[in-house]
């Protein structure tokens, strides 16, 4: 049976959303890596397996390439506060041993590859500026404030279930949990050990009950 014209365009749409999978994936872990300045399209196209004029067609610079692979991260992070945060189950209780299960499983996944990798967003932030690269800075700082939020939802449903004093500053201190993880992340690669995650995170019962 021939091949229709509708039939043709779908494949040509279905393999486009393909490559562009496969663009931010690689683009997302190469920034991971290797950062910003050392990030580029080219290298970006032999990692994904498709010609560099792929990158441009779905990329027309490396600033929207890099928004996209933050994108990515982000909805993968949240994706993963959502099941192993969230979750209100008696079986993830008290509070203090959730958040502090939640931390653990991040830095077992650092181990993975020698603490060498911290946060994207963390290592964006170190080594990028508003002024260079705008829609970066931007999407960098979204994805952090989103970070903010989960925690804030999580304590106040940690509040109201009499887990946590209902007068915790909760913005406040969901705030300084994110610094705080985030700060020890760049210590951690510095230093290429878990220490720095490890005493972070032994803090959290101080931090909640501050």
């Amino acid at each position: 049976m021939d091949e229709t014209d509708d039939d043709a365009g779908l494949r040509t749409r279905a393999n486009g959303k393909l490559t562009k999978r496969r663009l931010v994936e690689a683009c997302l872990e190469h920034v991971w890596d290797r950062g910003y300045g050392a990030t580029s399209m080219a290298l970006v196209a032999e990692a994904a397996g498709t010609p560099k004029g792929s990158v441009f067609y779905h990329f027309p610079t490396k600033e929207t390439m890099i928004v996209a692979a933050v994108a990515e991260y982000v909805e993968q992070a949240t994706a993963r506060r959502k099941r192993d945060l969230l979750p209100d189950a008696p079986s993830h209780r008290p509070t203090v041993t959730r958040l502090k299960r939640y931390f653990h499983k991040r830095m077992e996944a650092r181990r993975a590859t020698n603490f060498r990798r911290g946060c994207l967003l963390g290592n964006l932030a170190a080594e990028i500026n508003d002024e260079a690269v705008p829609a970066i800075a931007k999407a960098v700082q979204q994805g952090l404030q989103s970070f903010e939020e989960d925690v804030a939802s999580f304590l106040t449903a940690a509040c109201h279930e009499g887990e946590v004093r209902s007068d915790l500053h909760v913005e406040e201190v969901s705030s300084t949990l994110v610094n705080g993880w985030e700060g020890a992340l760049l210590r951690m690669k510095l230093s290429g050990s878990p220490k720095p995650l490890e005493s972070f995170i032994a803090t959290v019962p101080i931090i909640i009950r501050r």
